[in-house]
C-alpha cells in the first residue's frame, strides 16, 4: 500500500468501502444501524422506569403534566410519541416491561 492511502479495516482501500454503501459496510464490520441501537435505548430505558415504584422519582416524572400555553406551530415530537411508535413495530405493551429477562429478549435487535 502506498504510504499517503488512506485505507479501512484489513488495509483494505477506502474506495473499495465506498462501493459497497452503508449496509455492506456495516455487514463486513458487524455492526447494528445507529436508528436500530436508539430504538432498543429508548425502549430498554421505559423498561427501567415501568419496573421502578410508582412513588420512586423517575416516575413521577413520566407522569408530570405541564400547565401553561404551549408554542405555536406544529409541537415537536416526544420521546413517549416515538416510544409508542417503536412499540407498536416490535408489538410490544407496557405489561411486558414487569419480566426484565423476557422484556430484554424482546427488545434485543438482531446484532
Amino acid at each position: 500500500m502506498g504510504r499517503n492511502k488512506v485505507v479501512g479495516p484489513d488495509q483494505i482501500p477506502i474506495e473499495a468501502w465506498r462501493c459497497l454503501g452503508e449496509d455492506g459496510v456495516r455487514e463486513n464490520l458487524g455492526v447494528r444501524s445507529i436508528i436500530d441501537k436508539l430504538r432498543e435505548g429508548r425502549i430498554r430505558w421505559f423498561g427501567y422506569v415501568m419496573r421502578r415504584p410508582p412513588l420512586a422519582p423517575v416516575r413521577r416524572v413520566k407522569e408530570l403534566t405541564v400547565d401553561g400555553v404551549g408554542r405555536r406551530g406544529r409541537p415537536s415530537r416526544r420521546w413517549e410519541d416515538k416510544l409508542r411508535i417503536d412499540m407498536n413495530e416490535l408489538l410490544l405493551t407496557d405489561d411486558m416491561t414487569s419480566d426484565r429477562d423476557a422484556w430484554m429478549a424482546r427488545i434485543r435487535l438482531a446484532e
